[in-house]
C-alpha cells in the first residue's frame, strides 16, 4: 500500500517533531526523519542505496576544494597582523561617527570576507580582534560575547 505525498510529509514532520520534543539533537532528528522519508517514498531499501551516492556526489564538488585554502589564507592574515592593522585603520577612518565600533566591525567583516573568502574565518578574526577593542571601550561583557 502506497501512501500519498501529503501523508508521507505528515509522517516525516511528525517523526522529526517527536524526536525534537524528546530532546534529541536537531541533526539526529532531521537525519532520522530524512531516512524515514526516503524509506516511505521509495517503499523499501532502494532509496537507502541511493542515499550514499547522493551524499558522496554533493561533497565531491570541485568548488569545495578551495575552502581550506581560504581558511588557511585568513589564518595567515591574522598571524601576520594584517587584521589588527586593518581594524585600526578602519577605526581611525570611521571613528568619529556615533556607534563607530559597530560600524567598524561591519566594515572590517566586509573587507576581511572579501580578502579571505570565508565567513567562518571572518567571524573568528573579527571575534579575536573586536572583542578586546570592545572591552577596552567599556562595553558590557554580555554584549561583547
Amino acid at each position: 500500500m502506497e501512501l500519498s505525498v501529503a501523508a508521507n510529509v505528515a509522517i516525516v514532520v511528525s517523526i522529526v517533531l517527536v524526536f525534537l520534543f524528546l530532546g534529541i539533537e536537531v541533526f539526529a532528528a532531521l537525519a532520522i526523519g530524512g531516512v524515514a522519508g526516503i524509506l516511505l517514498s521509495t517503499a523499501g531499501s532502494s532509496g537507502l542505496a541511493e542515499l550514499g551516492g547522493t551524499a558522496w556526489f554533493s561533497t565531491a564538488n570541485f568548488i569545495l576544494v578551495a575552502l581550506p585554502a581560504f581558511v588557511f589564507m585568513s589564518a595567515m592574515l591574522a598571524r601576520c597582523g594584517l587584521d589588527a592593522g586593518l581594524f585600526t585603520a578602519l577605526s581611525n577612518w570611521i571613528g568619529r561617527i556615533p556607534g563607530s565600533l559597530a560600524v567598524v566591525c561591519v566594515a572590517f567583516c566586509t573587507v576581511f570576507a572579501a580578502v579571505s573568502g570565508s565567513s567562518t574565518a571572518t567571524a573568528a578574526a573579527v571575534g579575536t580582534i573586536a572583542a578586546p577593542q570592545m572591552e577596552q571601550r567599556n562595553y558590557d561583557k554580555r554584549y561583547v560575547l
